[in-house]
């Protein structure tokens, strides 16, 4: 990657210098010069330095992994054509053009696939000059794509016989060098490469995109020439680039994961098994009002279900809302008709030393003090405990029903449900 940086910077550097006399330009370690009177500038990439991962799981950042190709072609018609022979059934994710150089899709170029062939065809919207660069990939692999910011070090150094003369030649070349960062597009590691024939294949790829480059500081030096003594000059400029550094392996066929192919769903609706109404949960709503007890089809069909069944799946808040047009019987029932409100009171209404308060209302149960119910219930002390157990989940009970509602349910309601 760094010397891949180098060898795409270094060209505009020697653009800008390329004239000066008895200067060399060159890219690599920043090694001065050992002939006195001699003129050079180099820049080297010296360091790599990706951030580190969100969090504390270290592949947090990974993506899957395909199979890929990156193909050089030159483009025919003038330029403005590009056919991908053997592309067909793949996905090109990436066009260059000239390499390094990312195009969009829509802004730059069209693509369409090849009628027989099924093979992609691209349609530039301005003429090309040179071999563009496409990404083509496949099925999916095992391996990795990685994705982080990531810091690259460059120095850039001039010398000369005399300070100002590298002063000079260090800011002529800072002038090239920057907006050539900035115009860089792509930077990919030379030493790292998808296959570059179809069909896609396994491969490592590392790139820098989006660079930013921020000058960190500049110094200047002397040195002695061994044998001649001569004075040497050197000024240094200290740059980093930020960007985003991409690393994909892909090799060989992925792990296999297991599919959901089907959810089944099942429901078991359970009627009365004791005295009292008869089953109608398959019934239809409009059919209500013939069996007992009565429920009122139009304020129930609100919900927007078919069958008492469905009505019981209805999520207990949207009952417990309520509707202009369900009377307070109407509510009651279908809030009683629960299993999660029958089993609120069901240990109390098959007591049988509870019998006597199975004709009042919850609403009358609801409203007296502990002290009235074991009155109520006989008289006898030793059912404190479960009277005030039994006034916590009537106030439960009275909560979900609304006055009215609670005045038209008597404990003897739920022992039909329980």
């Amino acid at each position: 990657m760094l010397r891949a940086l180098e060898t795409r910077l270094i060209p505009a550097v020697q653009a800008a210098l390329g004239a000066e006399s008895g200067l060399t330009v060159q890219h690599g370690p920043a090694l001065p010069p050992t002939t006195a009177g001699t003129k050079l500038v180099t820049l080297w990439a010296r360091a790599l330095t990706l951030d580190p991962p969100e969090g504390d799981d270290p592949s947090s950042g990974r993506g899957e992994a395909r199979l890929s190709a990156t193909l050089t072609r030159t483009p025919s018609n003038g330029g403005k054509d590009l056919t991908l022979s053997g592309s067909a059934g793949l996905t090109m994710t990436e066009l260059e053009s000239p390499a390094g150089v990312l195009r969009q899709p829509g802004d730059d170029y069209l693509t369409e696939q090849h009628l027989s062939s099924g093979d992609w065809v691209v349609r530039f919207y301005q003429a090309q000059v040179g071999a563009a660069r496409v990404t083509l990939t496949g099925a999916a692999a095992r391996g990795f794509t990685d994705r982080r910011k990531g810091r690259i070090e460059l120095s850039l150094t001039a010398w000369a016989t005399s300070l100002a003369d590298a002063d000079r030649l260090a800011g002529r070349a800072l002038a090239a060098l920057l907006p050539a960062v900035d115009d860089l597009g792509v930077v990919d590691a030379d030493e790292l490469s998808f296959r570059t024939s179809l069909p896609p294949g396994a491969g490592t790829r590392l790139r820098l995109s989006r660079a930013v480059a921020l000058v960190e500081g500049a110094a200047r030096a002397v040195e002695r020439l061994g044998g001649s003594g001569a004075a040497l000059y050197s000024s240094q400029i200290t740059l980093s680039l930020r960007g985003a550094i991409e690393l994909t392996v892909a090799y060989g066929a992925p792990e296999p994961q297991g599919v959901i192919e089907g959810v089944r769903l099942e429901s078991d609706v359970r009627g009365a098994t004791g005295p009292g109404p008869r089953v109608i949960e398959a019934r239809p709503l409009v059919d209500l009002r013939s069996v007992t007890p009565t429920v009122a089809s139009r304020a129930v069909s609100a919900f927007g279900v078919n069958t008492f069944a469905e009505l019981l799946l209805v999520p207990l808040a949207e009952l417990e809302r309520g509707d202009p047009s369900l009377s307070a019987s109407d509510r009651a029932k279908i809030i009683t008709a629960r299993d999660e409100v029958a089993e609120i009171l069901g240990v109390y209404v098959n007591h049988k030393r509870l019998g006597a308060l199975l004709p009042q209302s919850i609403d009358a149960l609801a409203g007296q003090s502990a002290a009235s119910l074991i009155a109520a219930a006989g008289g006898d002390p030793a059912l404190s405990a479960e009277i005030d157990a039994l006034r916590v989940d009537l106030g439960r009970l009275a909560a979900l029903l609304d006055t009215a509602a609670a005045k038209a349910v008597k404990l003897a309601d739920l022992a039909r449900r329980s």
